[in-house]
């Protein structure tokens, strides 16, 4: 760093904070040239301070006399291309807070608190720039198309929503008719039906569930009773699923809510679509057991002791 003499950012960030001395000028070009550190008694004697009416005299010695310190840190950074200047007025807002918040009751030494608040201050510049130098503007030519025009991320963008779109109004129909159909056979009749909140905003549109359980009038989902509502929610999923299968699939205490007549309906549902899944099944209901290729029990007849039973019932069935 070049011996000139400055009244560099970081003086004026004491200055605001009224911590410094008028008429004082500082010199910025090494360690010899800065306020020397205070003598361990010396430095104890303004940390006591700290809290009293001489607060912001006892500041402005701590800061001022612990500004070799950020030289030294800032050292550590100098082969970064940054601005040693800006480096060192960074350092000194992050040695002020260090003089703010300092508490001797939980730190040992002034010198060690500040030296990690300076590091940190210097850190936090640094990522937040690294994040800068990654942000893209949406209007920055990234290539161009087949006939040679220019195109930026905003046309790229633009082309995604349109296909994206496409393709939801394509498979929100597919699933509107398969969920009525998966609708009647759970619910031995009745009518389902989704519908779109706002359909002139297909990327973001709610989707609206109608339900028409037999004999029921056709009402929204949230006006029917739990068992009805874990049915319904059950014949979506399953739309889903039948739509384009997932190789494995989890379901825990899916039919808890349903009754003995629906959980029936649910098990038998359920195993038309093994062909394509895998189903492990969390089940207390004795229908969904019953269509269960293979059962696991897990009993506790210790306290602290699980244990693992498993039946095949696919084997038992070869067997007979």
């Amino acid at each position: 760093m070049n011996r000139a003499a400055v009244r560099s950012y970081p003086f004026q960030v004491i200055k605001r904070f009224m911590i410094n001395r008028p008429g004082d000028v500082f010199y910025i070009g090494g360690n010899d040239i800065l306020p020397a550190p205070l003598p361990a008694e010396r430095e104890a004697e303004v940390i006591a301070m700290l809290g009293t009416e001489k607060e912001k005299e006892a500041k402005a010695v701590l800061i001022e006399h612990n500004l070799r310190l950020v030289a030294h840190v800032v050292k550590k950074y100098q082969g970064t291309g940054e601005d040693t200047d800006d480096l060192i007025s960074i350092g000194t807002i992050g040695l002020i807070k260090a003089v703010t918040t300092f508490n001797p009751q939980k730190a040992s030494r002034l010198s060690t608190y500040a030296a990690r608040c300076i590091e940190n201050e210097l850190l936090m510049y640094f990522r937040a720039k690294k994040k800068h130098s990654k942000e893209v503007s949406l209007y920055e030519p990234i290539g161009t198309d087949k006939e040679g025009n220019e195109i930026n991320l905003l046309d790229v963008i633009e082309k995604l929503n349109v296909s994206m779109q496409e393709q939801f109004n394509t498979k929100f129909k597919e699933i509107q008719v398969m969920f009525d159909k998966v609708f009647k056979e759970l619910f031995g009749g009745g009518r389902g039906a989704l519908e779109l909140v706002d359909d002139t905003n297909l990327l973001e549109t709610g989707i609206r569930i109608i339900a028409q359980p037999p004999g029921k009038k056709l009402q929204n989902m949230m006006q029917l009773s739990g068992g009805e509502k874990s049915l319904t929610a059950i014949a979506l999923l399953f739309a889903i699923q039948s739509l384009k299968p997932s190789p494995f699939c989890l379901l825990d205490e899916i039919e808890a809510a349903l009754d003995d007549s629906n959980v029936r309906r649910f098990a038998q549902y359920l195993n038309r679509l093994t062909k394509d899944t895998q189903f492990i099944v969390i089940s207390h209901r004795k229908g969904t057991m019953e269509a269960a290729d293979i059962l696991y029990g897990i009993t506790m007849q210790e306290k602290g002791v699980s244990t693992l039973v498993s039946v095949n019932l696919i084997e038992n069935d070869l067997d007979k």
